[in-house]
């Protein structure tokens, strides 16, 4: 859905999608659960290093 504000002119859009997971939830504001989960360290947190990669 777009939509233009009358007097600034300003436009936006709306997005109006539904993703859905391979379980067949629905994607949006949960996200999907790690297969393999890796905690945080200090170093990470100072962005030092990033344990992720």
């Amino acid at each position: 859905m777009r939509s233009e504000l009358p007097n600034s002119g300003l436009r936006g859009k709306i997005s109006t999608m539904v993703s859905f997971q391979k379980d067949g939830g629905i994607f949006d504001g949960f996200g999907t659960k790690p297969n393999i989960s890796i905690k945080r360290d200090m170093d990470q947190m100072l962005w030092k290093n990033d344990s992720q990669l």
